[in-house]
């Protein structure tokens, strides 16, 4: 296979195991090409040709370097000693395994043995630089693509909540993203009977069991659940921006002098504008200011 296969073969790995760290996943693709550096006309054979060239012609290709006996070594030493070694050693193996597709297969565990390990019948193995190989590539970037949009909502977990649209599980989710600006999407029926769909700014949890504070950005007014409204389908949106609230704790009252901020005083939200009086706890996003009680 063309080290481009193998990069993004390893990178439909990386997404399946959740792989985050910046670290590890460059580790990873190296590893994913590491093995045919014993190949002087290969990608990262030609980049270290002062190493790939004595390699191919003291063991040729395919030999010491695809050794499952190697990477697996060195896997090992990475769970122990060195973790670089771990994201290496995987990626290189993630590499003998799609050989495995290859006419000509590999010698899995040499020295021990020469034993040649493919996957399937030679009708079904792929030639490199094929068609073929060409129409797996395609795939793997496909299932790429796939697993970017999985990752963005949340995975196979995030798919379920999609689905099932529930809003206790939306505050369970909303209750660990700390300051994070959030919105509430779903349908709601009102006091009034009266059901429509919309989306909802989450200012904060109000006092008693899964009721949040939300805010009606049209109306210019805050609401309580289940107490105003009640969803009957709920889907926690987080900022795209990566907006945090700020925050701020205000031990005596004052007046707002400037901006808009929502503030809690007991156990329920509410808002505040320029020149309401406010105390308590504040959240605000933007620029506020606040003046003294006269």
């Amino acid at each position: 296979m063309t080290v481009f296969t193998h990069g993004v073969f390893a990178t439909v790995l990386i997404i399946f195991f959740g792989i985050t760290s910046k670290t590890a996943v460059g580790y990873f693709l190296l590893g994913s090409a590491l093995p045919d550096i014993d190949h002087p006309q290969s990608a990262i054979g030609r980049i270290f040709f002062f190493i790939s060239y004595p390699l191919n012609k003291r063991f040729g290709h395919r030999t010491i370097t695809h050794s499952m006996i190697l990477w697996t070594a060195i896997t090992i030493i990475g769970i122990l000693y060195f973790r670089p070694f771990l994201w290496l050693g995987l990626g290189a193996i993630s590499h003998l395994f799609l050989d495995c597709w290859n006419l000509s297969g590999v010698a899995l565990f040499r020295p021990i043995t020469e034993k040649i390990f493919v996957m399937a019948e030679k009708k079904y193995r792929i030639k490199v630089g094929s068609k073929q190989e060409l129409i797996v590539m395609v795939i793997f970037v496909l299932l790429v693509i796939g697993g970017l949009k999985l990752k963005e909502v949340g995975g196979m977990r995030g798919i379920v909540r999609q689905v099932i649209a529930d809003y206790n599980t939306v505050v369970k989710d909303y209750e660990k993203q700390g300051l994070r600006l959030c919105y509430i999407e779903g349908k709601v029926r009102y006091e009034n009977g009266i059901i429509e769909n919309g989306r909802w700014l989450i200012i904060g949890k109000n006092r008693g069991i899964n009721s949040l504070a939300i805010y009606d950005e049209e109306k210019k007014k805050v609401l309580k659940v289940p107490e105003n409204i009640t969803f009957l389908k709920a889907h926690l949106i987080k900022d795209k921006e990566f907006k945090n609230w700020n925050t701020v704790r205000l031990e005596r009252a004052m007046t707002v002098e400037e901006g808009e901020v929502f503030y809690k005083v007991t156990k329920n939200w509410y808002r505040a504008v320029k020149g309401d009086m406010v105390a308590g706890d504040i959240i605000y996003i933007g620029q506020v200011s606040f003046g003294a009680v006269y």
